[in-house]
């Protein structure tokens, strides 16, 4: 079934459209320069790996220069079940289980609809998808400024 088309409440016109249509179209362009920026990244932080965590590393070209900072601090729980002891003491199960991320993967593979339809909602309110369609041939290669005497030349032809 086509989508419908509706007059949303928020104003999105015909040229917006096109204009997000043809950054879409430049966005598409720059795949291989997104890919050949993450190769290089990752060479430069494996290239790293070797240097002092707590100095920062740079790297000198003819034109740039890379700067990496020191490493980053992070923090891990090494002992949940001594964390979860202190805290369920601290807040009451009743705290602990509010501030809990439960995953739905894990209840969807161990617990029955059955069991688990009176206290999971299901809702649309997420995103929606998004995709850009050409409506004429030449749409998919001209820049938006162009559109409009592309659109001419095919009511012309």
């Amino acid at each position: 079934m086509p989508p419908t088309a509706i007059k949303a409440p928020v104003a999105f016109s015909a040229a917006d459209a096109d204009e997000l249509g043809e950054l879409q179209r430049q966005i598409d362009l720059l795949d291989p320069v997104i890919a050949r920026y993450k190769v290089l990244t990752e060479r430069a932080d494996d290239a790293a790996k070797a240097s002092p965590k707590d100095e920062p590393v740079v790297y000198r070209g003819a034109y740039w220069e890379l700067q990496l900072g020191p490493r980053r601090n992070e923090r891990t729980v090494t002992e949940k079940w001594k964390a979860f002891v202190y805290l369920r003491k601290l807040l009451t199960y009743e705290g602990l289980v509010a501030v809990l991320d439960i995953p739905l993967g894990l209840i969807d593979k161990n617990v029955p609809d059955s069991i688990s339809r009176p206290w999971i909602v299901k809702e649309q309110s997420g995103y929606r998808s998004r995709k850009l369609v050409a409506l004429a041939p030449l749409a998919a290669e001209l820049p938006v400024a162009l559109a409009p005497l592309a659109a001419e030349l095919l009511k012309a032809a």
